[in-house]
């Protein structure tokens, strides 16, 4: 969808996106389905699916699990070789990155949403301190990092680190019955929340098939296409229809989902949630991070990034 800042998007169709496509039956209230990487989307996207970032753990290897953020930085020093996360700029080492910054920070009010050079200043070299910190206590002592979710999960499956990260907790029962993870797999809730958001749909203003693709989206946004997404065995992927809103025959597509011996219903998930912070932090906390923590010396001597990459002078 294309808009210049400040300005409203340029729309194929004539009224908006985001006002289409049963509407009369999604959630309201709230900035999730009406920011996306904290930019308005002012009914130029249409929500989706939402998303919350979560921790699991092995409930055998862990009896007393953390319940904030700090708590698993310091179970991660108490427990050397037993925790990573995938390096930036990877989607969900980023994500993991973006958090840090907000705990150090004392939460997420304190971060402003809009990336500023002064905010940059303000609240990342604290984080990037405590990664720097944590590096020795991560696995292989931070010499190497997973380089994604995938990757993550596969040491947890080998029995190589006890707690994992997703963007996706949805897919976590599907992970488990197909042994992709171990059985004891719990998810982990932290007392501050974690950061949420929403995916979109959205229209480029150059569709060749405009109608056709609002079919689509009708379809997508549909309450038969949204249960049929919650299922676990199909997508497992949580919805943006209030389904109280629903006339009782589709609701009662909600009531017969299966409910996971895994993951928490959305509610229990995205307490204390906060939204994702402006687009433009990302970038600029990924290279500091490769600077500063990826290139940081490791024990017994060098300094070694994890693309190999010499470090460059600029951060955005």
């Amino acid at each position: 969808m294309e808009r210049a800042p400040g300005r409203p998007c340029r729309r194929p169709g004539g009224p908006d996106l985001g006002q289409r496509f049963h509407v009369q039956y999604r959630q309201t209230g709230g900035s999730l389905l009406l920011n996306d990487f904290g930019t308005p989307v002012d009914g130029c996207e249409a929500p989706w699916h939402k998303a919350q970032f979560t921790f699991f753990y092995n409930s055998d290897a862990i009896t007393d699990p953390p319940t904030s953020l700090q708590g698993i930085l310091d179970w991660a020093q108490a427990h050397p070789g037993r925790f990573t996360y995938p390096g930036p700029p990877d989607f969900t080492g980023s994500v993991f990155l973006r958090e840090v910054m907000l705990s150090t920070a004392g939460g997420a009010v304190q971060v402003p949403l809009t990336y500023s050079d002064e905010a940059f200043a303000e609240h990342a070299p604290a984080a990037l301190q405590a990664l720097t910190e944590l590096k020795p206590s991560l696995w292989r002592e931070g010499a190497t990092y997973p380089r994604d979710e995938q990757a993550l999960n596969t040491l947890s499956a080998d029995g190589e680190v006890d707690i994992a990260m997703t963007y996706g907790p949805a897919t976590l029962t599907d992970l488990v019955e197909s042994g992709a993870l171990p059985p004891s797999t719990k998810v982990l809730t932290l007392e501050e929340g974690t950061v949420g958001n929403a995916s979109f749909l959205a229209l480029p203003v150059n569709a060749a098939d405009a109608a056709g693709a609002m079919v689509v989206a009708n379809i997508a946004l549909s309450p038969e296409q949204q249960a049929a997404k919650a299922d676990p065995g199909t997508w497992g992927q949580f919805t943006v229809l209030d389904t109280d809103l629903l006339t009782p025959t589709q609701r009662s597509l909600f009531d017969q989902l299966p409910e996971s011996p895994i993951v928490p219903d959305y509610e229990e998930l995205s307490r204390n949630a906060h939204g994702e912070l402006a687009s433009e932090w990302v970038p600029a906390l990924n290279e500091a991070w490769r600077q500063d923590v990826a290139s940081a010396p490791r024990p017994g001597g060098g300094r070694r990034s994890r693309d190999g990459l010499p470090s460059w002078p600029c951060r955005r």
